[in-house]
């Protein structure tokens, strides 16, 4: 079953994937070959009302595959899959799992990730702004607001867009990746791993005409939570 029309940002806080069973290291292990089971598939069903119909070991080898291709893309994006495939961690942050329905123009605050993102889009689009060269500035930083600014005239920026395909698809943001993520027409449904928190930037800290008015308020959003048993 599909869920109705979003008309506000709903947010469904999941658990940290080390409070999860079968959770053991190295990720690639045996002892977590069922890790992480059937709980993303079950947040989906929660926060969405979707079912999207396939098995735990489908998942998860398809969230593992998808993961080293898109991090190994990246810059230094080799390093924190090594990183998350042996420690569980990612700069040292245990991620966790979210859902979020997103409306369509709705525009995010632009954000640093102190800890790697792992997206699995499960209908709609994502659209972004982000800074690509440098493709990082400190990615030791995991300070609440950013202590540096994005206005450097040499600073390049690439905007793309995420279109979900048939059976979802899955997006990896590595350590110090800056960007905004909105979406335009379309609403994004979207199951997440990640820090638990952002890196934040301020509107002064950011270059004119380059990032989307930020619309979106964490105070005018639905919440809720789904842990695992």
């Amino acid at each position: 079953a599909a869920s109705s029309r979003v008309d506000v940002v709903r947010r469904v806080y999941g658990s940290k994937v080390e409070d999860m069973p079968n959770f053991a290291l190295p990720l690639t292990s045996t002892e977590a070959s069922n890790w992480p089971g059937e709980y993303p598939l079950e947040l989906c069903k929660k926060a969405f009302n979707i079912d999207l119909g396939i098995s735990a070991t489908t998942f998860r080898s398809q969230m593992f595959e998808a993961v080293e291709q898109n991090l190994s893309a990246r810059p230094c994006g080799a390093e924190d899959h090594s990183e998350w495939l042996q420690t569980g961690r990612s700069n040292g942050i245990a991620p966790e799992f979210v859902a979020l329905a997103i409306p369509p123009r709705t525009a995010f605050f632009v954000h640093q990730h102190p800890g790697i993102e792992l997206v699995f889009l499960v209908r709609g689009s994502m659209h972004e702004v982000r800074l690509e060269d440098p493709a990082h500035i400190d990615r030791q930083c995991t300070a609440l607001h950013a202590p540096y600014d994005l206005k450097d005239p040499s600073y390049r920026f690439a905007r793309r867009e995420f279109k979900v395909g048939q059976g979802g698809r899955w997006i990896a943001n590595e350590v110090g990746s800056v960007h905004q993520t909105f979406t335009e027409d379309e609403e994004c449904l979207m199951v997440a791993m990640w820090p638990g928190r952002y890196v934040i930037f301020k509107d002064e800290q950011l270059p004119d005409d380059v990032f989307v008015p930020v619309n979106h308020s964490i105070d005018r959003e639905e919440r809720g939570s789904f842990m695992c048993e």
